[in-house]
């Protein structure tokens, strides 16, 4: 290593002198599969575990200041690993790195290893309360339960034997889906997230999976099967041709799911069984465990028993002309419109400087007017004209702010319209939106006559 600098890994050390660093040997695919964060500033924490594998969080940055993260966060990061313990009763690591990267030069990521995960935030990032209560927060637990699900438990299409073998993705709604259900609960558990916050989340994602239009061609199944592509985005109705909604659309089918383990039991059990049950410490000892369908269906129904073959025949691989809103009333909710947004999208739209109107409008659009992301098929701003892109010049005969903007929604209750002069290319027009609903916004709110299944999912299983 280059004078005056540190190294991190899951690799385990075996000597060295000065700046060299020896490590014990281990095979090509164990290498592959480990990391390293080199630097000057480098921190090593450790988490300490009872009764679990050693866990360090090993902090790196450009800048020494940024090292020294609030000890509150650590204990989160600690209490992370204890409701993992707890809730897939052990691992199959002998030890863990999380590896962390602060710096606003390196770029955003987050990438999954059995005995590691290599993780990239912004330099100030973990001193930001904002920021924890998004992307960043909830980024270490879900590669954290990737060693779980992805790494040790694996499809069996994914389980090539070699680097040049191309991978069968169709379950990555197991793969990325659970891992996204689990991080989510994880992150609300170990503290990271409220309970309110994650409802305020849930909300959100609900409201934007009612909007993907394009699930009446496209099923679930497809989105994963086709990831390769769809993981380059789109801005071009990508509503209409969909994204990796293995992921977020995953994790409400798991989410969905645990809802019903507990109902059809009496709350006596949950995924956290199914997770034992499938990705314990009782499992194989080796490297990847693969698994079929076949298998994650016999596991739910030894866990509760249904028909979830049926279940993910319709959830999965079936289209769709609707998102199924099934599991809002099994959770012990009900869905209604606010005419105020929750505490967590006024954040968003402050700090990102947008308008959102996707539940009135169908549309999304920047401080600087422009529609941006994409526009719902059949909402009136895509039945007026609307299209992505769209530069919105003036609302209602006077140039566009936002304000001005969630004025005209306020007012289409009494002026039953909006009227946007906008730039189509170089060509200005004026297009008359056919809306009179007012400002909307989609809530989860509790059904006092059903259990509160989403508390019970969110609750610490360590009791700390």
């Amino acid at each position: 290593l280059p004078e005056g600098w540190k190294q991190a890994s899951s690799l385990v050390v075996s000597g060295g002198e000065a700046a060299r660093v020896d490590f014990e040997a281990l095979t090509l695919e164990a290498f592959v599969d480990s990391p390293m964060l080199c630097g000057e500033h480098l921190r090593d924490v450790e988490l300490a575990v009872e009764g679990f594998p050693p866990v360090t969080l090993h902090l790196l940055s450009e800048s020494a200041s940024a090292l020294n993260i609030d000890e509150k966060l650590i204990g989160q990061y600690t209490k992370m690993c204890n409701e993992a313990g707890a809730l897939f009763g052990g691992a199959h690591f002998d030890h863990y790195a999380l590896l962390l990267a602060m710096s606003n030069d390196f770029p955003y990521t987050g990438l999954e290893h059995l005995r590691s995960s290599l993780n990239a935030v912004g330099e100030r990032d973990l001193f930001d309360e904002k920021e924890l209560r998004g992307w960043v927060g909830y980024l270490i637990p879900h590669e954290f339960v990737h060693s779980w699900c992805g790494k040790y438990r694996r499809p069996e299409g994914m389980a090539t034997r070699d680097f040049h073998t191309a991978k069968y993705t169709n379950l990555l709604w197991v793969y990325e889906g659970l891992t996204q259900y689990l991080g989510h609960v994880l992150t609300v558990r170990s503290g990271l997230w409220g309970v309110d916050h994650y409802r305020q989340v849930l909300a959100m994602n609900v409201a934007n999976y009612m909007r993907q239009t394009g699930r009446s061609w496209r099923p679930l199944e497809d989105t994963a099967i086709d990831s390769y592509h769809l993981r380059g985005g789109s801005t071009s109705w990508s509503r209409i041709r969909r994204g990796q909604d293995y992921y977020s659309e995953g994790l409400l089918l798991w989410l969905e799911a645990d809802a019903i383990i507990r109902n059809l039991s009496d709350g006596k059990r949950s995924i956290d069984d199914f997770c034992r049950a499938f990705m314990g410490p009782d499992g194989p000892d080796q490297e990847v465990y693969p698994y079929s369908e076949a298998e994650v269906i016999a596991t739910l129904n030894d866990t509760a028993a249904k028909d979830w073959a049926a279940f993910v025949e319709a959830r999965v691989r079936k289209t769709q002309e609707a998102f199924p809103l099934d599991l809002i009333a099994e959770l012990g909710y009900r869905l209604q419109y606010a005419t105020e947004p929750s505490a967590y999208l006024k954040e968003r739209e402050r700090d990102r400087n947008y308008v959102y109107a996707l539940d009135s409008l169908g549309i999304n659009v920047s401080g600087e007017g422009r529609v941006y992301g994409d526009v719902v098929p059949g909402m009136p701003a895509e039945l007026a004209g609307v299209s992505p892109g769209t530069k919105i010049i003036g609302v209602n005969g006077r140039t566009y702010s936002n304000d001005r903007l969630r004025d005209a929604i306020a007012d289409s209750v009494t002026q039953r319209h909006l009227e946007l002069l906008v730039a189509q290319g170089d060509v200005l027009e004026t297009l008359v939106i056919d809306y009179a609903g007012g400002p909307k916004y989609l809530e989860l709110v509790r059904d006092e006559g059903k259990p509160d299944r989403l508390a019970e999912i969110l609750q610490s299983r360590t009791g700390e």
